[in-house]
């Protein structure tokens, strides 16, 4: 029995060891902080199994009858077919009352208007609905549509955000119990018209992906409709062009002439080559005074021109341009305001603006008092109250209450139609009291008129002649526009008599008939665009600065002695660590990272790295296997620029790359190419899971580097052997250990 016994242990002993190190599932830990499986990329394995669904499909609120109308989906993920089951829909409060099916509703293909348990109180109600089970499998869907009675007494704001809690189960032909997963338990439903409705971007759209957008109701937040924002076109950087194998030689454009070969978009890092590439233009600097004039200076070519602008950009005279962002009741929102003289712009916070309501009157205004209104923003509650002006009578028709005559004064009264005040006026008498002067001939710019006036109380009568009138000339309108080149003619008519004149229109220099703007040099986060547009007439040519907003960071996040900025265009980060001796950066790109320190990390620096462009890729590979003999798998490129200025990244310098997924269990090696297209293989490099860090001094004047897809790693079984085997002799150490001393206990009986 003892032997039994110890042979258990030991063999339990051998069970745990191997158990731990190489029973494991194959199934990849994606977890890359994971110490447990930083060696060894394994982790448990979990099992698939069945599970019910429940999602609101449609939902409408009446508010003239209070109902609220909702469609419940239901579905299972069985193929093997459901037999029977039961779906209890429940709400709890006072708010949703006396629930009722409408037709067709219907569970696992029965309808269920037979088979509804139904129940309402002040606690709240329950829909239970129960399928009976059969041999024969029913679908796995349905459909439930319940009408509820709203209470609006118990209705606020944050109410109108109602949750139905789904409970039940259901049966497969085999016996299986099916549940509803988490997401399906509680539904949110929204009573609420959606009559306030604003639009919101979700996503932004870029020049290879669409982007999306929103509509959502402000009062309840129900999103109403998502749509999809079509991409943007690509914006080249025509600052760099390069030539590749089997292209022409790059031609790089100036100020004033144009180039050709391959450039780069800004947004997506893709390389396409361009026929003709448009001359930059000149990048005029900002203007600045030079004995007592404002003049411009060309930052590449150092030209020099007098400013068109000349004004002193008072801000007080800016005006609204652009709004970027409306203000709510709680947050300032932002807007471009310019200068009316010239093109200068800045960005200004705006007013907070309230969401008020309707107006609801407080006291009603009468003839001679005031009265006062208010009304409330539905968002934060803030009150406004205005006075309502005094209405001012309602005066009706003068009457007559006593005849003026020629030589006497009568009297005339008339009444408010609102309170009956009276207001009584002297008819003034004496004299003949003439009537209007009325025309009895009209007077035309050819002949003279007539008028004649009536007194009302003798009947007398007098007349006058009315002069004759001017040309009633119509506007100056043109039949030849003027240009930059010719004269124009404009000619009126006069609408009495159709006498006409013409005028010449002096031509106008600066009645150009310019094109549409041209992009010369797109712009980025850190480097001003040029655009230009040419006169069709006479070729003149506008050229005008576009330019660039720079990085956009927020705020800084200091934690400790580090401190991260962030573009929020572009992504890029910048995290500064102080140390003794001065500062270290983390410079963060979309396909890596880049560390450095010494007094290049002092300066202002700027790096990039992404996943090289298809096309370019493909071919360098071609030429890396050419010369080198190896494959490669996947390309980066990168930049590293110092004050604008571009530098090569050296000794005290860390590059370190994301590798793709798909290289988790292979071994890489790294091809290098510099600046002058020579071809490398790289020496040492550190690798942990899927970041590969590089020293810079293996990197010194490189601009690319490219990564050989090695063997796959396989399990290593040698270890595990061993340490079975050490198990084992320990264990049978163990034992005869063991039976040794209870023979000796044997013997000495």
């Amino acid at each position: 029995m003892k032997k039994i016994f110890a042979f258990l242990l030991a063999f339990s002993v051998c069970f745990l060891a191997l158990g731990t190190y190489g029973f494991e599932s194959p199934a990849n830990c994606t977890d890359e902080a994971c110490e447990e499986h930083r060696h060894s990329g394994l982790t448990l394995m979990a099992a698939d199994s069945d599970y019910m669904t429940a999602e609101v499909t449609r939902q409408s609120y009446n508010a003239s009858t209070d109902k609220l109308t909702v469609t419940i989906g239901i579905a299972t993920t069985s193929e093997d077919g459901i037999s029977g089951g039961t779906v209890t829909i429940t709400t709890g409060g006072a708010i949703l009352r006396n629930p009722s099916l409408s037709f067709p509703s219907y569970l696992f293909g029965v309808t269920v208007d037979d088979e509804a348990e139904i129940t309402s109180a002040s606690s709240g109600t329950n829909v239970t609905i129960r399928i009976p089970e059969r041999t024969e499998p029913r679908s796995s869907y349905g459909e439930i549509t319940i009408e509820y009675s709203v209470d609006e007494s118990y209705l606020s704001l944050l109410s109108r955000d109602q949750t139905l809690t789904i409970s039940g189960s259901a049966k497969e032909t085999d016996g299986t119990t099916l549940s509803f997963n988490t997401a399906s338990r509680a539904l949110h439903v929204y009573i609420c018209t959606h009559s306030n409705v604003v639009e919101r971007i979700v996503k932004e759209a870029t020049c290879t992906e669409a982007g999306s957008k929103e509509t959502y109701c402000t009062i309840c937040g129900y999103v109403v409709e998502r749509e999809e924002i079509l991409p943007i076109d690509h914006i080249y950087d025509y600052t760099d062009v390069r030539s590749y194998p089997g292209q022409n030689p790059a031609v790089q454009p100036t100020c004033t002439t144009s180039g050709s070969g391959s450039v780069k978009c800004i947004m997506c890092n893709e390389w396409h080559y361009e026929s003709l590439i448009p001359a930059l233009g000149h990048d005029w600097s900002d203007r600045y005074l030079d004995d007592g004039v404002y003049v411009e200076r060309c930052r590449r070519c150092n030209a020099v021109r007098t400013a068109d602008n000349q004004c002193s950009h008072d801000p007080d005279d800016y005006e609204l341009m652009v709004v970027l962002e409306e203000s709510t009741c709680t947050e300032h929102g932002s807007a471009i305001y310019g200068c009316p003289i010239c093109d200068r712009t800045e960005i200004r916070e705006l007013p907070l603006e309230h969401l008020f309501g309707s107006w609801t009157t407080v006291t009603t205004a009468t003839c001679t008092t005031a009265g006062s209104r208010r009304h409330t923003c539905v968002i934060c509650g803030e009150v406004e109250t205005e006075v309502i002006p005094a209405l001012g009578h309602d005066w009706g028709e003068w009457e007559t209450i006593t005849e003026a005559t020629c030589v006497s004064a009568g009297t005339e009264r008339r009444v408010c139609a609102t309170c009956g005040a009276v207001d009584t006026e002297s008819i003034t008498g004496g004299g003949h009291s003439w009537g209007v002067w009325r025309t009895t001939q009209n007077a035309t710019c050819t002949s003279e008129g007539t008028q004649t006036r009536t007194c009302s109380l003798c009947g007398q009568t007098e007349t006058q002649p009315i002069a004759m009138t001017e040309h009633v000339y119509g506007v100056w309108t043109t039949t030849v526009a003027p240009t930059c080149q010719a004269s124009g003619t404009q000619i009126h008519t006069c609408t009495g008599c159709g006498k006409t004149e013409t005028r010449t229109v002096a031509a106008d220099p600066s009645a150009h008939s310019w094109s549409e703007w041209n992009v010369v040099e797109a712009k980025t986060c850190i480097t001003d665009g040029v655009k230009e547009h040419t006169c069709t007439l006479c070729g003149a040519v506008e050229s005008s600065v576009d330019p660039c907003g720079g990085h956009t960071f927020g705020e800084a996040v200091v934690d400790g002695r580090v401190t991260t900025k962030t573009c929020s265009v572009c992504g890029y980060s910048e995290a500064t660590r102080t140390v003794n001796d001065g500062v270290e950066k983390t410079l963060t790109s979309t396909g890596g990272s880049l560390f450095v320190t010494g007094s290049t990390a002092s300066g202002s620096l700027d790096f990039e790295i992404g996943v090289m462009p298809v096309e370019r890729f493909e071919h360098y590979k071609d030429l890396i296997s050419q010369y080198s003999g190896v494959e490669v798998s996947s390309g980066y490129d990168f930049k590293l620029l110092s004050g604008g200025n571009k530098i090569s990244i050296v000794s005290g310098m860390e590059l370190t790359l994301k590798l793709d997924a798909s290289l988790e269990d292979y071994d890489v090696d790294f091809v290098i190419v510099n600046d002058a297209g020579a071809v490398s293989m790289l020496g040492d490099y550190d690798r942990k899971g899927l970041n590969v860090t590089i020293d810079g001094a293996d990197l010194t004047g490189a601009e690319r580097i490219f990564v050989v897809k090695g063997e796959e790693n396989t399990p290593n079984i040698v270890v595990p052997i061993i340490i079975a085997v050490c198990t084992l002799a320990i264990a049978g150490a163990a034992v005869y250990f063991i039976m040794s001393k209870n023979k000796k206990k044997s013997d000495t009986f």
